[in-house]
């Protein structure tokens, strides 16, 4: 567990002076717009620290869990080849596939570069100059896909995320998710761009509600987010006491009626979230009531969103009709790195737009209701 404030439990002169430390290795070995960093490290202050260093050159980044299998990490730095590697340590040093790789020190924030290239990797790869980051699918339904998000989407979506929940600078939240499952950014950085503090919570913390409950209560946590099989752990323990008060947030996996109810019965505010990796993190936000009678919809798109429900051929249909539901607006990503097949099949023309904008298609089959709220009942059989 690493308790960090807006600037990763650093005073802001040891932020911005650990931050111009590695800035001055990032520019020395030519890192910059159009370059990809990949993240290899644990979830602490370093994440925090690197997101923001690596955003201030201008390159983008690109998360890798070390705690998940070696060959899954081969597969996406082979995939992505990425200019540099950060490491936690020399233990660590086959996570770098023979790429460049820097250690970064727990304590001393200093990077030291510990491995050069050991083999033929051919050209290194790029992104678009404006990318934010990289995040690969899970790769559940086939082969893992790098989403490109620009730096427009995330920013949209940093801005838009902080109004509707009215998350201030008094927030405390408790991180829990996966470094590498893209809602984790909104832990990382939503802190950073309120000034507010983030408890990060080890895998082991995760795993034992116990010692969830005990952060939460030690830390004065106000809020957290999580899929619904996490809330649904939590809600069958004593640890659900703790939740009382708190902003809860849930997306990730359907709501079921009864976690609804749940929720809204002990969090301040509970938020159901919806949003594909494609489109930056969540695209649309329901509240619930307190007396939440059905399974909650996924609710009205943030800022700059826009729904469609579409037919087959990709015709808009009526509300109440159910369909193909494709997202546009500011937070669609630039496209699959590397496939351009496949972009071309899933990023496509937006129908209200005159500037050539593009709308993904999701593969979920939804409603919008007369009311504006959108409703997720599924996948589509085929694609």
């Amino acid at each position: 567990m690493v308790v960090c404030d807006g600037l990763g439990g650093l005073t802001r002169d040891a932020f911005h002076r650990h931050q111009q430390v590695i800035m001055t290795f990032l520019n020395n070995s030519g890192i910059g717009p159009g370059k990809l960093v990949a993240l290899a490290l644990p979830r602490d202050r370093r994440m925090m620290l690197c997101v923001a260093t690596i955003a201030a050159t201008g390159a983008a980044w690109l998360p890798i869990d070390i705690e998940a299998p070696q060959n899954r990490a081969r597969l996406i730095l082979e995939d992505a080849r990425p200019a540099l590697v950060l490491l936690p340590d020399t233990d660590h040093l086959g996570w770098a596939c023979g790429y460049e790789a820097w250690c970064l020190d727990a304590f001393e924030l200093t990077p030291c570069r510990i491995a050069a290239n050991t083999k033929p990797l051919g050209k290194i790869g790029t992104v678009p100059p404006d990318t934010a980051y990289v995040t690969y699918t899970s790769g559940t339904t086939g082969r893992p896909k790098g989403v490109i998000i620009p730096r427009k989407a995330l920013l949209n979506f940093l801005h838009s995320i902080r109004e509707t929940l009215d998350f201030g600078s008094d927030e405390t939240l408790l991180a829990v998710t996966t470094w590498t499952f893209d809602i984790a950014v909104l832990e990382i950085l939503l802190p950073l761009a309120s000034g507010s503090r983030c408890v990060i919570a080890s895998s082991a913390d995760v795993r034992d509600p116990g010692r969830l409950t005990a952060l939460i209560r030690t830390h004065r946590v106000t809020a957290m987010q999580a899929t619904p099989t996490l809330w649904q752990t939590l809600f069958g323990t004593a640890a659900s006491e703790a939740l009382q008060g708190l902003l809860l947030l849930s997306g990730g996996e359907s709501m079921p009626a009864h976690l609804a109810r749940q929720m809204s019965s002990v969090g301040r505010a509970v938020y159901n979230l919806y949003g594909p990796t494609e489109t930056t993190i969540w695209s649309t936000a329901h509240r619930l009531a307190p007396d939440e009678p059905d399974t909650p919809p996924a609710g009205r798109p943030l800022a700059n969103t826009r729904l469609y429900i579409t037919d087959r051929s990709g015709g808009l249909l009526p509300d109440g009709v159910v369909g193909e539901l494709m997202i546009a607006g500011d937070g669609v990503a630039t496209g699959y790195l590397n496939r351009p097949a496949l972009t071309a099949s899933r990023f496509v023309p937006d129908p209200e737009s005159s500037t050539g904008a593009l709308a993904y298609r999701t593969g979920d089959r939804a409603a919008l209701d007369s009311r504006g709220l959108l409703s997720i009942l599924g996948r589509l059989i085929s694609r």
